[in-house]
């Protein structure tokens, strides 16, 4: 995508780029993928969204549920969050990589804010690794890199 600068001034085709990581090894491949596809002048966006279904959303809202091991689980999986933001600003730095932004979404549903984010910030392709849970597994569990390529407002690379 190019973008207009402005009246008697050049095209631009600095592409933002994002790329969902959890830590696993096929966030770590899609990082990688990203990375091959990124040029100097483009930004890449490192987005961890913490996987709020974990949290018991509906729990949540449960008379029978202690308010406070909902904030210690979501404590945990902020923790967790913040842990594999931290892996990969070390690989982007260990790989002088530059122009790379790191955020951690922690607000709804992770597949719903990741294409939120992905409008928001106008990105112009989003990366996702696929774990291969299966077509059974995707039923029961739902397939998070489905919903993103169903949903995102972007192109989208799907990383095996």
């Amino acid at each position: 995508n190019a973008e207009y600068m402005g009246e008697n001034s050049t095209i631009s085709n600095k592409m933002k780029l994002m790329v969902l990581v959890d830590g696993s090894e096929h966030s770590e491949r899609a990082f990688q993928k990203a990375l091959q596809r990124k040029g100097a002048d483009d930004i890449l966006y490192v987005v961890h969204a913490i996987p709020f279904s974990e949290l018991g959303v509906a729990s949540a809202e449960n008379p029978f549920v202690d308010p406070s091991l909902v904030a210690q689980e979501r404590k945990i999986l902020e923790d967790r969050g913040a842990k594999v933001i931290a892996k990969f600003e070390k690989l982007a730095a260990d790989l002088n990589t530059s122009n790379c932004r790191f955020h951690t979404l922690k607000d709804g549903y992770a597949k719903e804010q990741a294409c939120t984010f992905a409008e928001t910030e106008g990105i112009d392709t989003l990366f996702v690794g696929q774990r291969g849970l299966g077509r059974v597994n995707s039923v029961f569990i739902g397939s998070f890199s489905t919903y993103i390529l169903n949903n995102a407002p972007c192109d989208v690379v799907l990383v095996r």
